[in-house]
């Protein structure tokens, strides 16, 4: 949750928030950072949720060495006695007494290790060293993970492997607010736009994503007007999408917005003419599920777990082609009313069924089979 706008922190805070009641368990948070704006970390309302905060000010990397690099500290000495830990990233702290739940995001830094760096790989490295050494119970988000985890660790007993799916939260159902040009013109948006969320890193393939748009603006007069926004945080490795957009000369049509806040996405999803997820590798996707959510045409990549998310219901392409992916704009861009409204209305249906009530269930089922294994 120190990562507000990443896919990691997203799930942290909503499996937290949505664990429920019980008599059988009682929820203790571990949580620090040393920089946190106060208005991005939620951390009160989990306190109202009846969840105990242990909230400490550690700088990230001193929690990396002793979580991860040096796993020497374990995080009883912070917290007190527990039964079961769970890792919700790449960090798995030695245990006295509990035993060890992790969730296995994707396994994107395995299949594509020249899309990352060492420092990333190696964190990843170590965290699945210590989860295979301790006999954790692991919890993947995709089939399409699951697969990898068992081509790449096949000595994982597969009895110890559960898929459970991430949730839609309620935000993007709703019609955002009425005022939707002032939110908007806060990230300088301010013509029809085709839409990306997520980090600005290799492997979101926004290289392909940009050309395509290129492709689009210089065959299709009517589409000029159209700008292409790219929502999210710089990631690593970034910087040839800057230069591809310098190449191209597309600095006055293409806007990058830098982080966007969690109360601003429905507003973007539900004016943007599509959604477009170009990634190359993906261990779920849930900015498929919230565009759908917000009403959103969708245009995705056909790769990894990003079809297990979206259903029939986006325009798939694959994403090593550019000209695929110029296609796909052209056909959605020019869908009647009619035939946007039939498919935004059942992909809408779609993504009701992923919610984070039935992730934290799900999840909660899972401690307690790996409480009741010897």
């Amino acid at each position: 949750m120190a990562f507000p706008g990443s896919g990691v922190g997203t799930y942290t805070y909503n499996l937290v928030k949505h664990l429920p009641k019980s008599d059988l368990f009682n929820f203790h948070l571990f949580y620090s950072s040393l920089r946190r704006p106060p208005d991005q970390l939620p951390l009160k309302s989990l306190q109202k949720n009846e969840k105990k905060i242990f909230n400490y000010h550690f700088p990230r990397r001193l929690i990396e060495f002793f979580g991860n690099r040096l796993p020497v500290l374990p995080v009883e000495l912070l917290i007190g006695k527990l039964d079961l830990f769970h890792s919700s990233d790449f960090l798995r702290f030695p245990l006295i007494w509990g035993k060890g739940v992790t969730t296995v995001h994707d396994l994107t830094w395995k299949k594509f290790p020249e899309y990352h760096t060492q420092e990333i790989i190696k964190l990843h490295q170590k965290k699945m060293e210590l989860t295979i050494k301790h006999g954790d119970f692991i919890i993947v988000d995709s089939e399409a993970t699951k697969k990898d985890l068992f081509e790449y660790y096949p000595q994982i007993d597969p009895k110890k492997v559960f898929k459970v799916y991430l949730g839609v939260d309620e935000l993007f159902f709703k019609k955002a607010n009425i005022n939707a040009s002032h939110t908007l013109a806060q990230y300088q948006i301010n013509s029809p736009y085709i839409l990306y969320v997520g980090a600005i890193e290799p492997r979101k393939n926004l290289k392909t994503l940009i050309s395509a748009y290129h492709q689009l603006i210089s065959t299709n007069p009517q589409c000029q007007n159209i700008k292409l926004v790219i929502g999210g945080k710089m990631g690593w490795k970034n910087e040839d999408v800057y230069q591809l957009v310098k190449i191209l000369k597309l600095k006055d049509k293409v806007i990058f917005t830098g982080y966007i806040k969690q109360n601003d996405l429905p507003t973007l999803y539900q004016n943007a003419k599509v959604f477009v997820m170009p990634s190359f590798y993906e261990g779920f996707g849930l900015p498929v599920l919230e565009a759908m959510a917000s009403n959103c045409p969708v245009i995705s990549s056909s790769s990894s777990s990003l079809p297990e998310a979206g259903g029939k219901f986006p325009t798939y392409f694959n994403p090593s082609r550019v000209s695929e992916l110029t296609r796909s704009l052209e056909k959605v861009l020019s869908f009647t009313i009619k035939e946007q409204e039939s498919l935004t209305k059942a992909a809408y249906s779609w993504a009701r069924k992923f919610t984070w009530t039935n992730t934290a269930k799900q999840t909660l089922a899972v401690y307690q089979k790996a409480l009741d294994t010897p």
